[in-house]
Order: structure tokens, then sequence, then C-alpha cells
């Protein structure tokens, strides 16, 4: 097919199309399975989900005390409606069933997560459901991470954080009851932060000059925005932006908009692109969003929202509606999502089916085809009674990425062709998708079915019971 089409028309064309769509066309021809792997490929197309502000999609991982956190990945359209959430599985398959999940950082598509039960740590890219596992030796502190992109050597990078505290003597005569109430009594311990940084593209860790902390402690998660993982230290007087260029391995700091104060939380977060900053002053329940316009400037610091949050809660910024006007929130309070519009400064709860009504953690990841070579996600974990306490109901046959395998049938105009495949990504049982003058036919197959009949006459019945008649050639 790929014929009729010349080679430039037919990557432009390939370009519109979501992650999801493109895994399919992979299977289409040698020469489309070539073109979407080309590395050029994928970094035109995230490129262009990013400039165009499209395939959008909201991770939610559940919390849970019994359970693993369950994920589910919910997309959002081009008129910023939203489809059903569909579960999906986690690469970090636990074993004792005891441990979590928990994302440590994204950045195009792919998320960085780690178990706490086994101390794993995966790239994943939850559009596609392709992982590859980190090399990694569990700590004994409870170290931060940061994920980014260094563009400039085109490597993902993980950066470790660890805190070390080293005791020192102090004179205890300078000690007063005023300064142990206010907090400014004199410490024991000295605060240092070893950093590590682990190369995707070497597939190795190395330790790199240790953190300056000024006397500050790291106080927020760590995100990806312009090249470098920033990061907020502060004190009770005090709070600064702490940058680490991932291309130099260098450290930068600016100041925050608000500085550090007893009765102010601060909560780092990206959207958009743009580093924010979200303010909640315990005070007078006020909380703010503040995103830097230009990177680093200080007088670039603009006001996106502010309001009154009733019982002193956060929200957490995720993307920005198709048309800019909008935000999309999650509160750390209410399951659902909020789009908060920033003209009306107004705000209206927005309905998500396939949800559970149960709280979490939610991430947005821009659909892209990065890790396209990195191994397939596969359930090998049993059915499980849910937290609502039914119990899910089981696939027949083998599942991959939580799918079927499956028969995918061809039928070209004048003339039959068919092909067996195992179909690696996500896909749905839909009959008769037409494009481009093919018809496109999935049937879910049961494993044991395939390994007990022939595949020529296994063909041979489906076909004849799609079409009421044929042939096997």
């Amino acid at each position: 097919m790929s014929d009729y089409f010349p080679p430039e028309l037919l990557f432009e064309i390939l370009l519109l199309l979501p992650p999801k769509d493109l895994i399919r066309c992979m299977c289409v021809s040698k020469a489309w399975n070539a073109c979407i792997r080309d590395g050029r490929f994928t970094k035109r197309h995230l490129q262009r989900s990013i400039n165009t502000n499209s395939a959008r999609t909201i991770l939610f991982s559940l919390w849970g005390t019994l359970y693993p956190k369950d994920f589910f990945l919910l997309a959002i359209s081009d008129d910023d409606s939203f489809s059903t959430a569909v579960e999906i599985w986690q690469p970090l398959v636990e074993r004792r069933g005891w441990g979590e999940i928990s994302i440590l950082g994204s950045c195009n598509g792919l998320v960085c997560i780690k178990s706490t039960e086994n101390a794993e740590i995966a790239l994943w890219n939850p559009s596609i459901q392709k992982f590859k596992r980190i090399p990694f030796t569990p700590s004994v502190s409870s170290p931060q991470y940061g994920f980014g992109y260094d563009s400039t050597n085109d490597d993902y990078k993980l950066v470790e954080i660890e805190k070390i505290s080293t005791p020192y003597s102090v004179d205890v005569s300078k000690w007063s009851w005023e300064n142990i109430t206010n907090g400014s009594w004199p410490y024991c311990v000295a605060l240092s932060y070893e950093v590590h940084v682990y190369s995707l593209k070497s597939n190795l860790w190395k330790k790199i000059q240790s953190m300056p902390s000024k006397g500050l402690e790291l106080v927020s998660k760590i995100h990806f925005s312009n090249g470098a993982l920033n990061w907020v230290m502060s004190d009770n007087n005090m709070s600064i932006i702490l940058t680490l260029d991932l291309a130099t391995e260098k450290y930068g700091e600016f100041y925050c908009p608000v500085n550090g104060i007893l009765d102010v939380s601060i909560e780092l977060e990206v959207l958009g692109g743009y580093l924010c900053v979200c303010i909640l002053n315990y005070n007078n329940s006020e909380f703010g969003i503040w995103v830097m316009k230009e990177y680093g400037a200080r007088e670039s610091w603009t006001l996106l929202h502010s309001s009154i949050s009733h019982l002193c809660k956060r929200y957490k910024p995720l993307v920005f509606s198709k048309n800019g006007e909008m935000v999309l929130v999650r509160s750390e309070s209410h399951p659902g999502l909020r789009w908060f519009d920033l003209e009306e400064e107004v705000d209206e709860y927005t309905e998500t089916r396939g949800m559970p009504p149960h709280n979490g953690e939610a991430t947005f990841v821009v659909g892209s085809l990065c890790l396209l070579d990195g191994e397939p996600v596969i359930c090998t974990r049993q059915p499980r009674v849910s937290r609502g306490g039914s119990n899910r109901r089981s696939r027949p046959g083998l599942s991959i990425s939580g799918v079927n395998l499956c028969l995918f049938l061809i039928v070209m105009p004048d003339s039959l062709y068919f092909d067996m495949k195992i179909m690696l990504t996500i896909t749905v049982s839909s009959l008769g998708e037409t494009s481009g003058g093919a018809t496109f036919y999935v049937l879910h197959l049961p494993l044991h079915l395939l390994a007990n009949t022939r595949a020529k006459e296994l063909c041979y019945v489906l076909v004849s019971r799609a079409f009421g008649s044929g042939k096997s050639n």
C-alpha cells in the first residue's frame, strides 16, 4: 500500500496519528514499520505533540494500603473532553502483593517508576506499553529522584540525591528557650547531599559534584523543565529553586516568588513546559499558581491563578486546555478533576468515566513513541479482589499489556489476504474499521486454541464464520 504514497507524504500523514494507531500501522508493511521506527520520525512526532498540545493523557496511580497502586490512563481529546479511563499494567509486577509503585518523574512521554517492594526502577512509556529496567543498588537512606532529557547529548538521565547528615559539636551555652520555640537553635548535624546520575545511553551510574545546600533543606519533588532538573530548597526564612543542568551537570539557582515562612506551603510543578510554583497560605487559605514565563528570570514570575482554598487544600496543575484559556487541576482531597477558567476565574468539575472512586496521584504524560525498542509490558499477575469487593474477571488466553492474543485480518478490495500476528499493543475488538479501501478485523483468540489447531485450518474457520463462506488459499 505504501507504493501508492511518496515516502515524504507517508511520513507527514503518519505524524498526525496518535501513538496507539502508529503501533497498529507498524503491522501494515515493512516500509511503514521502518518509517515509524526511524529516530527522526519519533522526534518529529513528539515535537508536534508538544507544539500543538495534542496526544494529552493523564496517568492515575491509586493510593492503597493493601495492594500496590493500580494505574489508569485517561486521554484528553482536542475538544478537552475525556475518553473512558483504561486500566493498564505497570512493568514492575509485585511478587508478594504489598509493595507500592512510586512515580519518580516524567518527561517526553516516559515515566520513571520505582517499586518499594524489591527496589526496582524502570523507564516506562504507558502510551505504547514499553519499558526498560534501570540497574540500581538500593540505598540505606531514602533518596529523592529526578528524571529528565539531555537534548545536547540526546540522552535520558535519572538523578539520585541522597541526604547525608553529619553530627558536629555545638556551644550549648548559646541555647535558649526563645531559640528553641522559634526553631532557630543551633543544629547538631550538618546537611550535605550526594548526587549520582544514571545515563540511559551508557546504561551506567556515576557520581557528580555534591549539591550546594547552603544550609537549606530539599523540601519539594524534583521536576524537569528547560533542560534542567529543578527543586525547592527552603528553611523558615528563605526559599530558593536549585537547578541541575543535565547537559553540563552544573548547578544554578533563582528565587521563588514568595519566600518560605512557617505558614506557607510551596510545591513545585511543571505546566505546559513552564516551571510553576503552587503556594498555599495557611493564614488566609489563599492558593496561588505562579508561572515562570522566562526560565531563570525572577521578574518573569506571573500569577496565573488565585483562589480561596477551602479546608486549606492544594491543587496540582496538570495541563492547559487546547486554547490555553483553562487549566486542568487535581485536588489533593477530591478524586475528580477540575477545569480552572483563567479569565472568568471559576472552576468546573469534570466527570471522568472508568475511574474508581479513590484518590491518588495524577501525572500529565504526552503520548509519544519514546522507548519503542523497549521490552513489552506483560501481565503475569493473577486476578485479585478489587477494593470495591467484587472479583475482577480474568481475560481468556495470554494477556499482553492487558490485551489478548489476536488474529489480525486485512481484507483488500477484490482480493482476500490474511495473516496471523501477535498484537503487542493496545487494541480494540472492533470489526469493519475501514481505512483507505481496506477493512481491518481484529478477533480475540485464546492461546490454547492457537496451540492445538493448525494455522491454516484456524484461518479457514474464522474467515468462514466472519463472511459465511471462504476458502483457505
